[in-house]
């Protein structure tokens, strides 16, 4: 949702086209759902026959648990959860023209060049750039959403985002093992190891062959984009899918 966010933000910004503001955010939907389709049956597999079942004792991390309680609980009490995020969309607006201005005086030749676009070219370097300014940032949003006005300027091709995204839909879950962690929650320790696990098994396989999985994405992408209705259709389905799960 927050790519999104960001896409609209710089088409209103900029004036680019509507298109090429969700592209990224569109790209990022089909590659999480093109691994996590697949490592769900796997997961599901491996925790009916109890395989990877760690035995874990998490009793050392009660007094983390206690220590960051307050600190949330005054921040939420304080602003509230509506103001809370009508700022965090404020600072994020203020954040991309602060990120926007820092490359203002580049040049999309020079930016091609450098060691950061010559990793990006590589798609095993890229997965790994992916997953380290995600475990850097512990948020896929934002590790992600950097790259939607560089994209938007040129400096960066949309082929090279694809094992940059992968790497980051994986690292993103280290959060999610961590909050497991504090909690002291064996059997959610348990279920998000055996998911970056899969996600991991999965990406391999996609990087193995990954000309061939460059070209169903962006097939599908572009399908997507050429077609108001399903691209329409598939933003609704994001949308209304979470809730029909809570309801079920």
């Amino acid at each position: 949702f927050i790519l999104i966010v960001i896409g609209l933000i710089e088409y209103f910004r900029r004036g680019s086209d509507l298109k090429d503001s969700i592209s990224i955010a569109l790209l990022s939907f089909l590659i999480t759902y093109s691994l996590n389709f697949p490592s769900m049956f796997l997961g599901l597999y491996l925790l009916n026959h109890q395989i990877l079942r760690l035995q874990l004792n998490l009793s050392f991390l009660t007094p983390l648990t206690h220590s960051y309680r307050p600190l949330v609980s005054l921040f939420t009490y304080t602003f509230g959860y509506i103001l809370s995020f009508l700022l965090s969309l404020c600072l994020l607006y203020v954040s991309l023209s602060v990120f926007e201005r820092a490359f203002r005086e580049l040049e999309v030749k020079e930016a091609t060049s450098s060691w950061v676009n010559y990793l990006m070219e590589k798609h095993y370097f890229s997965f790994l750039f992916g997953a380290v300014i995600t475990l850097a940032g512990q948020s896929v949003s934002l590790s992600i959403g950097i790259l939607i006005p560089l994209y938007l300027r040129g400096y960066i091709q949309r082929r090279n985002l694809i094992p940059y995204i992968m790497g980051a839909n994986i690292a993103t879950f280290i959060d999610t093992l961590t909050a497991a962690f504090i909690l002291q929650n064996a059997a959610a320790v348990n279920l998000v190891v055996i998911k970056i696990l899969c996600l991991f098994i999965f990406a391999s396989i996609f990087l193995i062959f990954y000309r061939k999985y460059y070209t169903v994405i962006e097939m599908t992408m572009n399908y997507f984009l050429l077609h108001r209705r399903a691209l329409l259709g598939f933003l609704i389905f994001i949308f209304v899918t979470p809730f029909l799960l809570i309801i079920l």
